[in-house]
């Protein structure tokens, strides 16, 4: 089998860092990754991983969390107004958005970050409203 030569490639034990390959192994040696930019191969594994194209596929699209925040935003303009459930489904889009916005790496998509917003103001608003509708007497 061919080894790849000497050199820094992609830590495929954490794709933020590149790690020394020397010709036969892995050695001890880290360093953060270099910005985006030519596709980086991982010697030693089968089918070569890029660097590159995990932080592509990676950065596209919603994160889980900011979709979930979304769904759950718009799930309390649906359900507000339901004792006990709605107010439950208002508090959850609040803390599942603010969890995605806590936790969204520098380089988020902007797509992410408006989904987990947008969720974040509909479980506000939607809360605000529980709040009124139970206090009114309308729940």
């Amino acid at each position: 089998m061919i080894q790849p030569p000497a050199g820094w490639y992609a830590n495929p034990e954490n794709f933020n860092q590149v790690r020394w390959w020397d010709g036969t192994r892995w050695t001890d040696h880290v360093q953060a990754a270099p910005p985006p930019g030519p596709e980086l191969a991982i010697p030693g594994l089968a089918g070569s991983t890029h660097l590159a194209a995990a932080r592509r596929s990676s950065g596209s699209g919603v994160s889980a969390a900011s979709g979930t925040g979304f769904g759950l935003g718009i799930a309390a303009f649906f359900l507000f107004g339901f004792p006990v459930l709605g107010p439950l489904i208002c508090v959850a889009a609040i803390v599942v958005s603010t969890i995605a916005l806590v936790r969204s790496p520098l380089g988020a998509s902007r797509k992410n970050k408006i989904f987990a917003i947008v969720g974040l103001v509909l479980g506000v608003i939607y809360t605000l409203m529980a709040l009124i509708w139970a206090v009114t007497g309308r729940m």
